[in-house]
């Protein structure tokens, strides 16, 4: 249930940057695209492009 709910609003924010909490790390980047399974984001510290599991993901926040 809880992943289905952080799917839609990934969905939603395709083209926003947010940040993502894993296993207490944090993430800022810009959401590149999204599915039931996977987030493809553009990491902006590591200026690349990086896929999570959303199951991973603890939080998120919309930065802008």
């Amino acid at each position: 249930m809880a992943a289905e709910i952080l799917t839609k609003e990934l969905i939603n924010n395709i083209g926003n940057i947010i940040i993502i909490w894993i296993n207490n790390l944090r993430f800022e980047g810009k959401v590149l695209d999204c599915d039931d399974v996977f987030l493809k984001y553009y990491d902006v510290r590591k200026e690349k492009i990086r896929y999570v599991r959303i199951e991973d993901i603890n939080s998120m926040e919309v930065k802008e």
